[in-house]
């Protein structure tokens, strides 16, 4: 197993080989057998451990093993406990989904703070099945019963291939002890039901179900990205992008082969679930709309309109001052402003400014409609709606766009562009350098 593991890395995560990266680790045999693969196929990375206060003293024995793993392999190790069940009924929602949503925040702030690349996981090939009956229960549509991505931008699955007894086989073979949870005997969770029930009954009556389950998932995908694909062919012909969200045309839409189909793919990632209600919309009088938790689609004569859904109105009057040689604390972070001689390297989250043109205080303010500004490098002005359309900038982002003026004039789209009027140049005696950050 170890000779196709470093295979697997080699041919479809060569970005495990490089750099350094972070292991989400419990105790279990999964985790555990993979970091000592790992260890074995030369990776670099550090563990990180999450003790969710849930089994009393079996949760700190955990902790206390992967410890002492980590100094018996000699890495790093970062660990952090939580009151999972506070966390999951102040925010309420499940335990499963407070366990998972406390622990993949703390893995990125650990990449961000500590410059790790990917965030490993332990995941294979039964957990692939796992996850396809729960979304199929669930309604999830074909992008949930593609499965888990062997890596993203961020999580890297280099188990995703191999099954169960693969793992099982491996720790025996080489004597690796880990922890067992109990819970994992238990029929209380639906996964549990499908791993103790389900998956036995198929593998019984096929017994090379797995690589068949494999061949389907793989189909499926491919599936999906035909839609994709066919929906990105013909978006320009029915989405237009406007200041107030996304039109569908739909005398365009209707004419189309399978209407609802197309739909679906435009709409599957705002999070609605009555999908026969936004179907109907289609034929309903205008006026009618179906909402979600954050976005509502409005029927509104031959278009059908996506706006996201304000819970309370935005008071667009409230700004902000910055002074020089300062710091401004807003929701989206810090402003950091200072003197410089030179240029140095430029980002989004960066402005040089020439000094001379400033007047204080600077404000800083939410984006509204009718501003403009003269982006950098553009000839002449644009309306700010008009540049975030035309910079594809999401729907769901657009309202959390700030802007930093100088008198009534933009100076910086924050995170975007700064404008041409205020830039450095060979005439610049002063830099003024200003600086966003998390």
């Amino acid at each position: 197993m170890l000779n196709k593991f470093r295979e697997n890395l080699e041919q479809h995560f060569p970005s495990l080989l490089q750099n350094k990266h972070l292991l989400a680790i419990s105790g279990g045999i999964d985790s555990v057998v993979l970091c000592h693969m790992l260890v074995a196929a030369g990776v670099k990375f550090a563990l990180a451990h999450v003790n969710f206060a849930l089994r009393g003293k079996e949760s700190d024995e955990d902790q206390r093993f992967v410890e002492a793993l980590a100094a018996r392999l000699k890495l790093k190790i970062h660990t952090q406990k939580f009151d999972c069940q506070a966390y999951a009924e102040d925010h309420k929602m499940s335990i499963q989904m407070a366990a998972r949503e406390l622990r993949y925040n703390y893995f990125k702030t650990l990449t961000q703070n500590h410059s790790y690349i990917k965030i490993i996981t332990a995941h294979h090939a039964h957990d692939q099945i796992e996850t396809f009956f729960i979304n199929l229960i669930r309604g999830t549509g074909i992008a949930g019963l593609t499965g888990m991505p062997q890596e993203n931008n961020i999580v890297a699955r280099p188990l995703i291939g191999f099954s169960r007894k693969q793992i099982e086989n491996y720790a025996k073979q080489h004597h690796i002890r880990w922890r067992e949870d109990k819970t994992n005997a238990s029929n209380y969770y639906l996964r549990n039901k499908i791993r103790h029930q389900i998956s036995p009954i198929l593998e019984q009556e096929n017994p090379n179900f797995l690589e068949a389950f494999k061949g389907t998932q793989n189909k499926l995908k491919q599936i999906e990205q035909l839609a994709e694909d066919y929906v990105s062919l013909i978006y320009d012909k029915i989405v237009r992008e406007t200041f107030s969200g996304f039109e569908i045309d739909l005398n365009v839409l209707n004419t189309l082969p399978h209407p609802n189909a197309v739909l679906y793919q435009l709409l599957k990632e705002f999070d609605f679930s009555d999908w026969e209600s936004v179907y109907a919309l289609r034929k309903a009088q205008p006026g009618k709309k179906v909402e979600t938790g954050a976005y509502v689609l409005h029927k509104d004569r031959d278009i059908l309109l996506l706006q996201k859904r304000k819970e309370k109105e935005i008071d667009e009057t409230e700004s902000y001052l910055l002074y020089p040689e300062n710091e401004l604390v807003f929701p989206l972070g810090r402003l950091q402003i200072s003197k410089v001689d030179k240029l140095g390297d430029f980002a989004d989250t960066v402005a040089y400014l020439d000094a001379k043109k400033l007047k204080y205080p600077l404000i800083l303010r939410k984006w509204q409609a009718g501003d403009y500004f003269y982006p950098l490098g553009m000839k002449g002005k644009q309306k700010i709606s008009d540049f975030l359309i035309n910079n594809k900038v999401a729907l769901q982002d657009k309202e959390n766009i700030y802007v930093l003026c100088c008198d009534k004039e933009i100076i910086w789209l924050v995170s975007h562009r700064i404008d041409e009027r205020f830039k450095v140049q060979d005439k610049t005696q002063k830099i003024t350098k200003i600086t966003l950050k998390s």
